[in-house]
């Protein structure tokens, strides 16, 4: 609507444009972009996905390696008497997931194993804050 354009370039502060004006030019089937525009914008998205691919193959294989050293402490504790691990301990909390377990385990490795439970809950306050 004109109105709502107008709103939108005097918040902006263009005025030399009209509401009726921008509004026309939205609305024309063609705007006239160059083609060197074009190519620039085309090869930019382009870059942008290419690093998008990258940094999603970095996160899937972070996360995989999340796992299997969650599963290595938690398969060196299992050898203790048949009690539940310290893994299986922290992730019964809600809103621990893998992330945030090996965060516990990096950060309060040393009450865990001291079997300091203040400490621990101190920091999986901080953590989940």
């Amino acid at each position: 609507r004109v109105s709502t354009v107008r709103k939108l370039l005097r918040r902006h502060r263009i005025r030399r444009l009209g509401a009726e004006g921008v509004l026309e030019m939205l609305r024309s089937e063609e705007m006239n972009i160059g083609e060197t525009t074009v190519t620039s914008c085309v090869w930019r998205v382009r870059m942008i996905i290419k690093r998008m691919k990258v940094l999603d193959a970095l996160l899937k294989e972070t996360e995989v390696s999340i796992r299997e050293m969650i599963k290595t402490i938690d398969s060196k504790q299992a050898l203790r008497d048949g009690e539940p691990t310290d893994v299986e301990i922290l992730r019964s909390i809600p809103g621990v997931g893998d992330v945030v377990l090996a965060t516990l385990l990096s950060e309060a490795w040393g009450p865990i194993c001291r079997r300091d439970r203040e400490a621990r809950f101190d920091v999986l306050a901080q953590r989940l804050r």
